[in-house]
């Protein structure tokens, strides 16, 4: 006589609960990390056009983009923009938290910095 081998119905049940659970907090995630990479574009097509305008210019122009592509959790005026001797530099920190269940959330942070122009031209 062969002794009987598988998944039982509770332990079916807490490997769903579990694989439902990570389903959830990849599904929740995903709209923050679409965000970044939105924004993350947005920073480096700026640094690549409008590398020379004023901050403000740069900062309008974000803003702009930013309505076009559905970007809440950035305005222009959170852009870290620093011109140093021909080389623009624009960075910027910010959190996302999403919430998952009940009074659980996720806490993301982001960081972007991008730069234009010769880093040793800078320097002197």
């Amino acid at each position: 006589m062969r002794k009987q081998q598988g998944l039982s119905l509770f332990g079916f049940l807490i490997i769903a609960a579990f694989v439902g659970f990570f389903a959830l907090l990849a599904v929740r995630s995903i709209p923050a990390y679409s965000e970044y990479f939105s924004v993350k574009k947005m920073v480096k097509a700026l640094i690549q056009e409008n590398a020379s305008g004023s901050p403000q210019d740069i900062r309008n122009s974000f803003d702009k983009r930013a309505s076009i592509d559905y970007v809440s959790s950035v305005k222009g005026e959170d852009l870290d923009i620093t011109q140093i001797g021909g080389v623009t530099t624009i960075g910027l920190e910010y959190s996302k938290e999403v919430p998952v269940v009940a009074n659980i959330s996720l806490k993301f942070a982001f960081k972007i910095e991008e730069t234009t122009g010769s880093k040793a031209a800078a320097a002197q």
